[in-house]
Protein backbone atom coordinates (compact mmCIF):
# COMPACT_ATOMS: atom_id res chain seq x y z
CA UNK A 1 0.00 0.00 0.00
CA UNK A 2 2.83 2.43 0.89
CA UNK A 3 4.29 1.97 -2.92
CA UNK A 4 0.78 2.06 -4.03
CA UNK A 5 0.64 5.70 -2.52
CA UNK A 6 3.57 6.99 -3.30
CA UNK A 7 2.97 6.02 -7.74
CA UNK A 8 -0.35 7.66 -7.27
CA UNK A 9 1.37 10.27 -5.44
CA UNK A 10 3.70 10.68 -8.37
CA UNK A 11 1.34 10.63 -10.82
CA UNK A 12 -0.67 13.54 -9.92
CA UNK A 13 2.53 15.58 -9.19
CA UNK A 14 3.42 14.76 -13.35
CA UNK A 15 0.02 15.30 -13.71
CA UNK A 16 -0.41 18.71 -12.26
CA UNK A 17 2.91 20.16 -13.72
CA UNK A 18 2.13 18.90 -17.47
CA UNK A 19 -1.64 19.62 -17.37
CA UNK A 20 -1.86 23.01 -15.25
CA UNK A 21 1.30 23.91 -14.08
CA UNK A 22 3.76 24.03 -17.72
CA UNK A 23 0.25 25.45 -19.81
CA UNK A 24 0.33 28.36 -16.67
CA UNK A 25 4.40 29.30 -17.65
CA UNK A 26 3.34 29.34 -21.81
CA UNK A 27 -0.05 31.54 -20.98
CA UNK A 28 1.45 34.26 -18.47
CA UNK A 29 4.93 34.44 -20.98
CA UNK A 30 2.94 34.16 -24.02
CA UNK A 31 4.84 31.58 -25.33
CA UNK A 32 2.11 29.87 -26.37
CA UNK A 33 0.98 32.63 -28.92
CA UNK A 34 4.32 31.05 -30.70
CA UNK A 35 3.17 27.27 -30.37
CA UNK A 36 -0.19 27.31 -31.03
CA UNK A 37 -2.15 27.27 -34.48
CA UNK A 38 -3.51 30.86 -35.51
CA UNK A 39 0.20 32.13 -34.10
CA UNK A 40 -0.12 34.52 -37.43
CA UNK A 41 -3.30 35.88 -35.91
CA UNK A 42 -1.64 36.76 -32.32
CA UNK A 43 1.04 38.57 -34.53
CA UNK A 44 -1.14 40.71 -36.20
CA UNK A 45 -3.18 41.56 -32.52
CA UNK A 46 0.18 42.58 -30.97
CA UNK A 47 1.16 44.38 -33.89
CA UNK A 48 -2.32 46.59 -34.62
CA UNK A 49 -2.25 47.97 -30.78
CA UNK A 50 1.55 49.51 -31.48
CA UNK A 51 1.83 53.19 -32.13
CA UNK A 52 3.45 53.84 -35.98
CA UNK A 53 3.87 56.38 -38.91
CA UNK A 54 2.80 54.09 -41.09
CA UNK A 55 -0.45 55.52 -43.52
CA UNK A 56 -1.08 52.49 -45.27
CA UNK A 57 -2.49 49.11 -44.22
CA UNK A 58 -3.19 45.76 -45.26
CA UNK A 59 -5.37 43.60 -44.07
CA UNK A 60 -6.35 39.85 -45.62
CA UNK A 61 -6.42 36.40 -45.49
CA UNK A 62 -3.58 33.67 -45.75
CA UNK A 63 -3.39 33.83 -49.63
CA UNK A 64 -2.76 37.54 -49.48
CA UNK A 65 -0.47 37.01 -46.09
CA UNK A 66 1.58 34.12 -48.36
CA UNK A 67 2.07 36.53 -51.42
CA UNK A 68 2.72 39.52 -49.43
CA UNK A 69 5.41 38.52 -47.22
CA UNK A 70 8.39 38.88 -49.49
CA UNK A 71 7.05 42.10 -51.53
CA UNK A 72 6.43 44.69 -49.60
CA UNK A 73 7.62 48.04 -49.04
CA UNK A 74 7.38 47.75 -45.18
CA UNK A 75 8.73 51.63 -45.19
CA UNK A 76 5.29 52.54 -45.97
CA UNK A 77 2.73 49.39 -44.98
CA UNK A 78 1.77 47.90 -42.28
CA UNK A 79 0.92 44.38 -43.15
CA UNK A 80 -1.82 42.48 -41.08
CA UNK A 81 -2.62 40.06 -42.65
CA UNK A 82 -3.26 36.52 -41.18
CA UNK A 83 -5.89 33.88 -41.75
CA UNK A 84 -9.51 34.01 -43.53
CA UNK A 85 -10.68 32.24 -40.60
CA UNK A 86 -10.57 35.27 -38.30
CA UNK A 87 -13.32 36.13 -40.95
CA UNK A 88 -14.58 39.46 -41.50
CA UNK A 89 -14.91 40.31 -37.77
CA UNK A 90 -11.40 39.78 -36.94
CA UNK A 91 -9.97 42.24 -39.63
CA UNK A 92 -12.58 44.49 -38.07
CA UNK A 93 -11.58 44.07 -34.76
CA UNK A 94 -7.75 44.48 -36.21
CA UNK A 95 -8.66 47.73 -38.04
CA UNK A 96 -10.36 49.40 -34.58
CA UNK A 97 -7.26 48.43 -32.71
CA UNK A 98 -5.32 50.14 -35.27
CA UNK A 99 -7.46 53.29 -35.11
CA UNK A 100 -8.22 53.58 -31.32
CA UNK A 101 -4.52 53.46 -31.08
CA UNK A 102 -4.70 56.63 -32.27
CA UNK A 103 -2.67 55.55 -35.97
CA UNK A 104 -3.87 57.76 -38.36
CA UNK A 105 -3.74 56.29 -41.46
CA UNK A 106 -5.10 57.57 -45.17
CA UNK A 107 -6.06 53.87 -47.15
CA UNK A 108 -6.75 50.92 -46.03
CA UNK A 109 -6.13 47.76 -48.78
CA UNK A 110 -8.64 44.68 -47.87
CA UNK A 111 -7.32 41.98 -49.92
CA UNK A 112 -9.18 38.95 -49.69
CA UNK A 113 -9.78 35.62 -52.02
CA UNK A 114 -13.59 35.64 -53.03
CA UNK A 115 -13.82 32.23 -51.21
CA UNK A 116 -13.30 33.97 -47.78
CA UNK A 117 -16.11 35.88 -48.07
CA UNK A 118 -18.29 33.03 -46.93
CA UNK A 119 -16.88 32.43 -43.43
CA UNK A 120 -19.47 32.96 -41.23
CA UNK A 121 -17.73 31.83 -38.18
CA UNK A 122 -18.79 28.06 -38.37
CA UNK A 123 -16.16 26.00 -39.80
CA UNK A 124 -12.98 23.98 -37.48
CA UNK A 125 -10.81 26.84 -37.73
CA UNK A 126 -13.11 29.04 -35.59
CA UNK A 127 -12.22 27.54 -32.13
CA UNK A 128 -8.33 28.49 -32.74
CA UNK A 129 -8.16 31.47 -35.44
CA UNK A 130 -11.58 33.59 -33.90
CA UNK A 131 -12.84 32.65 -30.23
CA UNK A 132 -9.51 31.96 -28.56
CA UNK A 133 -7.76 35.62 -29.85
CA UNK A 134 -10.82 37.63 -30.17
CA UNK A 135 -14.02 36.10 -27.94
CA UNK A 136 -13.13 37.53 -25.05
CA UNK A 137 -14.06 41.05 -22.92
CA UNK A 138 -11.72 43.24 -25.00
CA UNK A 139 -13.47 42.62 -27.92
CA UNK A 140 -17.47 42.07 -27.07
CA UNK A 141 -18.57 45.55 -27.43
CA UNK A 142 -17.23 44.97 -31.13
CA UNK A 143 -19.51 41.37 -31.47
CA UNK A 144 -22.84 41.14 -32.61
CA UNK A 145 -25.36 38.77 -31.00
CA UNK A 146 -25.21 36.69 -34.43
CA UNK A 147 -21.20 36.36 -34.27
CA UNK A 148 -22.10 35.19 -30.27
CA UNK A 149 -24.66 32.97 -31.66
CA UNK A 150 -22.30 31.36 -33.97
CA UNK A 151 -19.65 30.87 -31.39
CA UNK A 152 -21.94 29.42 -28.34
CA UNK A 153 -23.14 26.84 -31.21
CA UNK A 154 -19.04 25.19 -31.01
CA UNK A 155 -19.03 22.11 -28.93
CA UNK A 156 -16.88 23.16 -25.30
CA UNK A 157 -16.68 26.61 -26.57
CA UNK A 158 -16.53 27.59 -22.62
CA UNK A 159 -13.38 25.83 -22.74
CA UNK A 160 -11.24 28.10 -25.02
CA UNK A 161 -9.92 30.41 -22.39
CA UNK A 162 -8.83 27.56 -19.81
CA UNK A 163 -5.53 28.06 -20.06
CA UNK A 164 -4.91 24.53 -20.52
CA UNK A 165 -6.83 24.26 -23.75
CA UNK A 166 -5.48 27.89 -24.92
CA UNK A 167 -2.16 27.13 -24.98
CA UNK A 168 -2.74 23.87 -26.69
CA UNK A 169 -3.57 22.74 -30.18
CA UNK A 170 -6.89 20.66 -29.35
CA UNK A 171 -9.99 21.90 -30.54
CA UNK A 172 -13.41 20.57 -30.49
CA UNK A 173 -14.66 18.24 -33.76
CA UNK A 174 -17.31 20.58 -35.49
CA UNK A 175 -19.17 20.78 -38.67
CA UNK A 176 -21.72 23.12 -39.33
CA UNK A 177 -23.68 20.63 -41.28
CA UNK A 178 -24.16 23.24 -44.18
CA UNK A 179 -23.46 21.48 -47.70
CA UNK A 180 -23.90 24.96 -49.58
CA UNK A 181 -22.95 28.69 -48.88
CA UNK A 182 -23.65 31.53 -49.95
CA UNK A 183 -20.77 33.53 -51.62
CA UNK A 184 -21.07 36.03 -48.49
CA UNK A 185 -21.99 34.93 -45.40
CA UNK A 186 -24.51 37.36 -43.06
CA UNK A 187 -21.39 37.80 -40.80
CA UNK A 188 -19.06 38.94 -43.60
CA UNK A 189 -21.78 41.10 -45.19
CA UNK A 190 -22.46 43.01 -41.53
CA UNK A 191 -18.36 43.26 -40.67
CA UNK A 192 -18.05 44.58 -44.40
CA UNK A 193 -20.41 47.26 -43.50
CA UNK A 194 -18.97 48.12 -40.64
CA UNK A 195 -15.53 48.35 -42.54
CA UNK A 196 -16.64 50.52 -44.57
CA UNK A 197 -18.35 52.78 -42.04
CA UNK A 198 -15.40 53.12 -40.18
CA UNK A 199 -13.56 53.76 -42.95
CA UNK A 200 -15.80 56.69 -43.26
CA UNK A 201 -16.13 58.00 -40.58
CA UNK A 202 -11.98 58.44 -40.33
CA UNK A 203 -11.53 59.69 -44.12
CA UNK A 204 -9.77 56.23 -44.61
CA UNK A 205 -9.90 55.49 -48.72
CA UNK A 206 -10.89 51.99 -49.02
CA UNK A 207 -9.59 49.31 -51.41
CA UNK A 208 -10.87 45.73 -51.55
CA UNK A 209 -9.23 43.92 -54.05
CA UNK A 210 -8.72 40.23 -54.28
CA UNK A 211 -4.79 38.40 -54.75
CA UNK A 212 -4.48 36.03 -58.26
CA UNK A 213 -7.98 34.30 -59.07
CA UNK A 214 -7.29 30.45 -60.37
CA UNK A 215 -8.69 30.07 -63.71
CA UNK A 216 -10.75 26.91 -62.42
CA UNK A 217 -13.09 29.32 -60.53
CA UNK A 218 -13.81 31.53 -63.41
CA UNK A 219 -17.26 30.77 -64.32
CA UNK A 220 -18.08 30.71 -60.60
CA UNK A 221 -17.08 34.05 -60.11
CA UNK A 222 -18.57 35.37 -63.09
CA UNK A 223 -22.08 33.95 -62.41
CA UNK A 224 -21.69 35.57 -58.80
CA UNK A 225 -20.70 38.94 -60.21
CA UNK A 226 -24.24 39.33 -62.28
CA UNK A 227 -26.04 38.58 -58.63
CA UNK A 228 -24.29 41.14 -56.66
CA UNK A 229 -26.14 43.98 -56.01
CA UNK A 230 -23.69 45.37 -53.52
CA UNK A 231 -21.36 48.23 -54.83
CA UNK A 232 -18.46 47.30 -53.24
CA UNK A 233 -18.50 43.82 -54.45
CA UNK A 234 -19.25 44.92 -57.39
CA UNK A 235 -16.07 46.93 -58.05
CA UNK A 236 -14.76 44.12 -56.46
CA UNK A 237 -15.63 41.19 -58.91
CA UNK A 238 -15.05 43.79 -61.87
CA UNK A 239 -11.03 43.47 -61.23
CA UNK A 240 -10.68 40.22 -60.87
CA UNK A 241 -7.61 38.50 -62.31
CA UNK A 242 -7.83 34.93 -63.21
CA UNK A 243 -4.59 32.95 -64.12
CA UNK A 244 -3.70 29.65 -65.17
CA UNK A 245 -3.92 26.36 -62.52
CA UNK A 246 0.22 25.97 -63.13
CA UNK A 247 0.40 28.65 -60.27
CA UNK A 248 -1.33 27.42 -57.75
CA UNK A 249 -1.08 24.50 -55.09
CA UNK A 250 -3.49 21.44 -54.46
CA UNK A 251 -5.97 23.39 -53.14
CA UNK A 252 -6.65 25.61 -56.44
CA UNK A 253 -6.28 29.10 -54.05
CA UNK A 254 -3.09 29.78 -52.31
CA UNK A 255 0.18 30.30 -54.48
CA UNK A 256 2.82 27.89 -55.20
CA UNK A 257 6.60 28.89 -55.58
CA UNK A 258 5.95 29.43 -59.91
CA UNK A 259 2.83 31.89 -58.48
CA UNK A 260 4.86 33.66 -56.26
CA UNK A 261 7.43 34.33 -58.50
CA UNK A 262 5.41 35.33 -61.19
CA UNK A 263 3.46 38.06 -59.64
CA UNK A 264 3.92 41.52 -57.83
CA UNK A 265 2.44 42.39 -54.72
CA UNK A 266 3.44 45.77 -55.08
CA UNK A 267 2.00 45.95 -58.38
CA UNK A 268 -1.33 44.54 -57.03
CA UNK A 269 -1.46 47.47 -54.89
CA UNK A 270 -0.28 50.10 -57.05
CA UNK A 271 -3.24 49.12 -59.76
CA UNK A 272 -5.69 49.18 -57.20
CA UNK A 273 -9.04 51.56 -57.75
CA UNK A 274 -10.07 52.75 -55.11
CA UNK A 275 -13.90 51.55 -54.00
Amino acid sequence: MKHLARDIFKFLVIFLILFHLYPEYKYWTNKYKEEVNGGEVYQAIEKSKKRGKKKKLILGDSVTKQFSESDIDTNIYLNLASNQAISLVGQFCLLTNYVQTKNEIDTLYLIYHPLSFSNNLDNSFTFHYFEKPFYGNEYMPLLTEEVKTQIEKIPFHYLAKYHPVLTSNWSPTFSNGEKKKSFISNISRIYLEKIVLLCQAKNIRLFIVSPPINQKFKNEFLAIKKSTKNFYLKSYFENLKYYPESNFFPDHIHLNKNGLNYFSFQELLTNSTPK
